[in-house]
């Protein structure tokens, strides 16, 4: 039997993919009406995060 620990891990790994799985793959985004962010999305997103202190609100 696996350790707690290895499953634990597992489970996180499996889930982040799914999660990536959901927004980039095309027929995923068909699938869920999800999209990916552009560099220049993520990029703006950051600044815009950086100019409040780090907070996600305004």
């Amino acid at each position: 039997m696996a350790s707690p620990w290895r499953m634990q891990s597992g489970g996180l790994i499996l889930g982040n993919l799914l999660q990536a799985l959901v927004v980039f793959a095309p027929f995923m985004n068909d699938i869920f009406h999800t999209a990916p962010f552009s560099l220049s999305k993520w990029i703006i997103r950051w600044r815009e995060r950086a100019a409040h202190g780090g907070s996600t609100r305004a």
